[in-house]
């Protein structure tokens, strides 16, 4: 069976914010961020799908633009076998380089200033493995 894939991706634009009167990004929210997922199956029911989400450019945490982080790329995949008698079983590998990174941040500050806690981001998860077992009737 040939392989299939999914992607999605996003681009966000700027504004002119009157309270600083330049343009500014947006904060929260990355320039440009997506994934892409690729599925390849067997006959027999076996399969495998890595998948990429990405976030890239500097993403602000502030209303001003001048807190920000930078941007990532977390590889997953999940491999399994689907039994023609209903039973799926599935592994999953979540962030399979371990990489850290900030994934977010807990909340927009309006301006950020020289001191400026680091504790309102958060972290991107660990390397995690998964098992899923289904049945479908």
């Amino acid at each position: 069976m040939p392989p299939t894939g999914r992607s999605i991706s996003h681009w966000s634009r700027s504004f002119e914010a009157p309270t600083y009167g330049d343009l500014i990004e947006t904060n929260g929210i990355p320039p440009h961020l997506g994934a892409v997922t690729l599925l390849a199956s067997t006959p027999g029911g076996w399969f495998a799908a890595p998948s990429c989400s990405w976030r890239s450019g500097r993403t602000f945490a502030d209303h001003s633009n001048t807190l920000s982080y930078s941007d990532h790329a977390i590889w997953s995949l999940q491999v399994g076998r689907k039994h023609p008698s209903g039973w799926t079983a599935t592994l999953g590998i979540n962030n399979i380089f371990d990489r850290s990174s900030i994934a977010s941040t807990a909340g927009a500050l309006d301006r950020a200033g020289p001191s400026a806690s680091t504790a309102i981001f958060l972290p991107t998860p660990p390397r995690a493995f998964s098992l899923r077992i289904e049945y479908e009737w």
